[in-house]
């Protein structure tokens, strides 16, 4: 049996054994961090490449935001408005040019090479023209350029208030006429725009060449414009003219513009639209004559063969009916075709060379056209006869040399 003394100096020993070595190198590790949400710490957030890279802030700067309110406009009127640009940098600013993005801003003068100092400004003068918006609320972009920046946009916007309502409408649609003589009467009824504070008064209608204008009064805020052709309107497929008149009060409203359109005549499809000729034959015979025809021509118009579809009332005006190969001449008639008119006042450009004779039948027209082998220069197989009734031309006969 071991004494106490010596089962001490075992203990002992064993103690002295387990402590470090102070010559040894020490583990310098630091111990494992407790996270900080368990120690009741928030974590800083992690910054992202976004956050991180320097925001883009431009050193120039207009003096609202959002945009320009210019208010309610007049129809046609004409407002002016401005704004101010101020250098909020600490270098100077040179603007380039300040220009308006749409033909119904004009700016007071030319806005270019302007140097602004730090935290100098500018004021940018301009007139708003209501007459070229047909919304009701508009919105347009004023745009600043600047040497070494990106476009500075100023935005302009508003509402259109019409100073009159019009009835039927204020474009006035004729629709067809047979021919330049046709009388025409119209008349409009414009009372004031109930949404208008201002007391409406009209001027006397600017003088046109087409229509007489006679307005009256047909009590407060209430008028009656009676419009009267005075002359022949010309021949044409969407005839345009305008009737202006004046607005007296409120001024800043201006005028009242009235586009009057029409179609004057219509167009003259001829079938046969192609004359498809052998080089041999036309040179053995001399000289060949076809015959082209509009309207009812008699001795051509029994040669629709029954049974054709072009033959059937439903199918008169369909234009494909009268282009369509060796087509013979439709039944092309409308009641209010004035064939006298027409006769008188289809011309034609005949190319050198080729003879034609028009015509004239109860309802139709027809056209004899003669060729020659001389009708054709060297290099040339196709010729266009052209029929116009002032300026408008009619679709082309086309007469061409064709190889068997």
């Amino acid at each position: 049996m071991r004494s106490p003394l010596l089962l001490t100096l075992l203990l002992l020993t064993l103690m002295l054994s387990c402590q470090p070595d102070p010559s040894s190198p020490q583990d310098t590790t630091p111990p494992a961090s407790t996270p900080a949400e368990e120690r009741g710490i928030p974590e800083a957030p992690t910054p992202s490449p976004d956050d991180s890279a320097p925001r883009f802030t431009h050193p120039l700067e207009v003096n609202f935001e959002g945009t320009l309110d210019m208010g309610m406009l007049y129809a046609r009127e004409k407002r002016h408005g401005e704004f101010m640009v101020k250098n909020v940098s600490d270098f100077p600013q040179e603007i380039q040019n300040i220009f308006p993005t749409c033909d119904c801003i004009r700016m007071d003068h030319a806005y270019r090479d302007i140097t602004l100092e730090p935290q100098e400004s500018l004021t940018v003068g301009f007139v708003m023209d209501a007459s070229t918006v047909t919304l009701d609320s508009f919105g347009r972009v004023i745009q600043i350029n600047s040497k070494g920046n990106r476009p500075l946009p100023a935005r302009v916007g508003g509402h259109i208030l019409p100073p009159v309502e019009i009835a039927p409408g204020k474009d006035v649609e004729l629709g067809f006429l047979p021919t330049p003589a046709t009388p025409v009467v119209t008349k409009l009824t414009l009372k004031k725009n109930p949404a208008m504070t201002e007391a409406l008064v009209l001027g006397t209608p600017q003088e046109n060449p087409y229509f007489q204008t006679e307005l009256r009064s047909q009590g407060e805020d209430l008028y009656e414009l009676t419009l009267t052709s005075r002359q022949n309107l010309p021949y044409g497929r969407g005839f345009k003219t305008a009737v202006r008149l004046p607005i007296l009060q409120p001024e800043s409203a201006r005028e009242i513009l009235l586009l009057i359109t029409a179609d004057v005549a219509e167009l003259v499809y001829f079938a046969p639209d192609t004359w498809k000729i052998l080089p041999e034959k036309l040179k053995e015979a001399g000289s060949l004559t076809e015959r082209f025809a509009y309207g009812e021509v008699p001795g051509l118009q029994e040669e629709r063969k029954a049974g054709d579809p072009a033959s059937s009332n439903r199918n008169l005006m369909r234009m494909n009916l009268l282009k369509q190969k060796n087509a013979v001449p439709l039944k092309f008639v409308k009641e209010h075709q004035d064939w006298d008119d027409l006769f008188l006042n289809l011309d034609f450009q005949v190319p050198p060379g080729v003879k034609l004779e028009k015509i004239r039948h109860p309802q139709g027209m027809e056209l004899q056209i003669t060729v020659t082998p001389e009708s054709f220069p060297p290099g040339v197989t196709q010729l266009s006869l052209v029929p116009f009734r002032g300026t408008e031309n009619c679709p082309p006969i086309r007469i061409s040399l064709e190889t068997p």
